[in-house]
């Protein structure tokens, strides 16, 4: 009876055991389930992923670089050209359109004429240390076009009786050929026969010179004509680097620099040239503590008569560096 009874109570704890695990294995099948069930014939649609692109930045971007885009009745701007290298050929460039330059008179009254020459009717004078415009010039730069006469009008001198214009921005004023419509000219006097070109050359010796150095710039002229030929200048602007010390020419006349004068020019002056003949002068100057290491420095020399065009040469000299570079 009590082994009936043992063998009953194994069997329930069995049953027992295998309807927990059952149950248990319900309870896990249910939570595994869809909270939501589709309706009867309806699927629920599986919704497809979707990626977010990402939107890129507006940038700016230069003046004609985009293709589409803003008003494209706009006009682009053209870029500015200031950078933009001068054209080849070197040289000093002749002025366009209305050019003026500043200068001043001498000590001495200045007399004005109505054209480039004593010849012509005279306008007025310019009262000592004037200060003027430089306004134009004739072909052989010994006349400029100055403003103004104290009555306003403007008139003629001599290239001797202006002071503060360099050769440079004499060669750069327009040639004024119409200044003064049919001005009144008086008797002109018998000139020699007059050459038609002058040859300039220029160079210093050494090219190459330090603060404190002397250095030799060699300036031939020559009428290369069948004819002599007359009144005939050589003049320079020294640049500030240089500082004028002595100079010699032959059977000429060399006016130095005035010490005082912002822009020092030297003129070589003769009153006659032999045809087919050259005159050299040489002009010794020195180099100043304003020049600096490995600079160049650069001056203009013009040649002319009051009969031709004016003939210009370049002369260099230049400082090398403070110290030599060191390869090893």
């Amino acid at each position: 009876m009590f082994r009936l009874q043992s063998v009953k109570l194994r069997k329930l704890v069995q049953l027992t055991i295998i309807t927990t695990f059952l149950f248990a294995g319900l309870l896990l099948a249910l939570s595994a389930a869809p909270t939501v069930a589709a309706p009867p014939g309806q699927t629920v649609p599986i919704p497809t992923p979707t990626l977010a692109l990402p939107q890129p930045e507006a940038t700016a971007t230069p003046a004609g670089n985009n293709d589409s885009g803003g008003d494209a009745d706009t006009p682009i701007e053209p870029e500015d050209e200031e950078g933009a290298l001068p054209p080849a050929g070197g040289g000093i460039p002749m002025a366009e359109g209305d050019v003026a330059f500043p200068a001043r008179t001498g000590a001495d009254p200045v007399p004005v004429y109505a054209g480039p020459g004593t010849r012509y009717e005279q306008l007025g004078t310019l009262p000592p240390a004037t200060e003027v415009e430089v306004l134009g010039r004739d072909t052989g730069l010994a006349w400029f076009v100055v403003c103004c006469l104290p009555d306003g009008q403007a008139g003629w001198v001599h290239a001797h009786d202006l002071l503060g214009l360099t050769v440079g921005n004499q060669i750069r004023l327009p040639i004024t050929s119409d200044w003064r419509a049919e001005p009144r000219a008086l008797a002109e006097p018998a000139q020699d026969g007059a050459a038609t070109t002058l040859q300039l050359s220029a160079a210093y010796t050494p090219t190459m010179a330090r603060p404190g150095d002397e250095a030799l710039l060699q300036i031939v002229v020559k009428n290369p004509e069948t004819q002599p030929v007359s009144n005939v200048r050589v003049r320079s602007t020294l640049p500030a680097a240089l500082e004028y010390v002595d100079g010699q020419t032959t059977s000429g006349k060399i006016t130095p620099p005035d010490a005082a004068a912002l822009e020092p020019s030297f003129e070589v002056e003769w009153a006659r040239l032999a045809a087919e003949t050259a005159y050299t002068t040489t002009i010794t100057v020195t180099v100043t503590g304003e020049a600096s290491d490995k600079s160049v420095i650069e001056q203009i020399i013009a040649a002319q008569t009051a009969d031709t065009t004016p003939v210009t040469a370049r002369a260099v000299v230049a400082l090398p560096p403070s110290a030599l570079p060191d390869f090893r």
